[in-house]
């Protein structure tokens, strides 16, 4: 099984994306792609592939990214990860001026669950997680210790995503992707 992970730059690389769409699925030809920072064209749907795909900025013509999951296999339509989508969302959002994309998982995480050729099942996650922390004035009043790592008093995207996949083990699971 070959499985790939690539960060395809969509908004430095636009002129590109096609064709490198075309290497990465007719040359690398992977059983699974985790992709972010990318916009699917349409003919790798139409090429028997399934596609599963958030835009970070839907409706942004000028950001018209987002991550992405392509398998040659079946997967599950999105498959949500609904604890921590809703920790993410009961953040005081009243408490910074400007929205907090890091508080919000759409658009950079995309996960199904796929079909192994087997036929096992594996949970597979594709993440671009932010460059930047989730904004502090968003946390306070948490209890952050089973979130936050040793090193560091700033709680990213990833940390969250991370601490609630963990309920999941020992389920087989496959995460990738840029994790700035």
């Amino acid at each position: 099984m070959k499985v790939v992970t690539w960060n395809m730059g969509y908004w430095g690389h636009a002129k590109a994306h096609d064709a490198a769409w075309h290497w990465l699925l007719d040359e690398l030809s992977p059983d699974i792609a985790l992709l972010q920072e990318c916009r699917p064209p349409d003919w790798v749907s139409e090429s028997g592939r399934r596609v599963l795909f958030d835009p970070a900025y839907p409706g942004t013509p000028t950001q018209p990214w987002g991550t992405a999951l392509v398998t040659k296999g079946p997967a599950t339509s999105p498959t949500r990860l609904d604890d921590a989508e809703a920790w993410l969302a009961s953040l005081d959002h009243a408490a910074v001026a400007e929205p907090c994309h890091a508080a919000r998982l759409r658009g950079w995480c995309v996960a199904a669950n796929v079909t192994l050729p087997l036929g096992l099942p594996l949970l597979v996650v594709s993440i671009h997680s932010p460059a930047f922390p989730i904004a502090p004035a968003l946390l306070r009043g948490r209890d952050l210790t089973a979130i936050t790592l040793t090193l560091s008093q700033d709680v990213w995207l990833l940390d969250v995503v991370f601490h609630f996949l963990r309920r999941r083990l020992p389920s087989p699971l496959l995460v990738g992707g840029d994790f700035n």
